[in-house]
């Protein structure tokens, strides 16, 4: 039996071969290689913060949410302002609920166009820390 690294090997250079030839608009041989280098992604969190601000960029990325919320305030970073630099137990020590994360998110970053609640479809991801 092969060992999986030799199997991951082979099927990155099957992947690297195949979809560029399908000619899709945008897909090159560059493109592939981001996707399946280790090195293009982002390291893992090492810290609380850390950890508490991926979830953040996660939940955000459902559902076009990214589009909505990082436009709007400037990003996921501009709520380090209002999670104390993303500091998941000073969050859940000051805030009792969403509704109050939401209250300061429209007070002190202002967000551009319309706020509604759908910002916090996954309404826990905030106080998720």
């Amino acid at each position: 039996m092969k060992q999986v690294s030799q199997i991951d090997q082979k099927a990155y250079k099957l992947a690297k071969a195949y979809l560029p030839s399908l000619n899709i608009p945008g897909v090159t041989t560059e493109l592939v290689e981001k996707y399946i280098s280790p090195l293009s992604l982002p390291p893992k969190p090492t810290t609380k913060n850390e950890l508490y601000r991926r979830i953040l960029v996660s939940a955000q990325n459902a559902g076009m949410k990214d589009k909505v919320i990082g436009k709007a305030i400037g990003g996921v970073g501009k709520l380090s302002v209002v999670l104390y630099g993303f500091d998941p137990e000073k969050v859940l020590k000051i805030y009792d609920s969403w509704k109050s994360i939401f209250h300061q998110i429209k007070k002190q970053l202002k967000p551009r166009g319309k706020v509604r609640e759908s910002w916090f479809v996954n309404r826990g991801s905030c106080l998720a820390g």
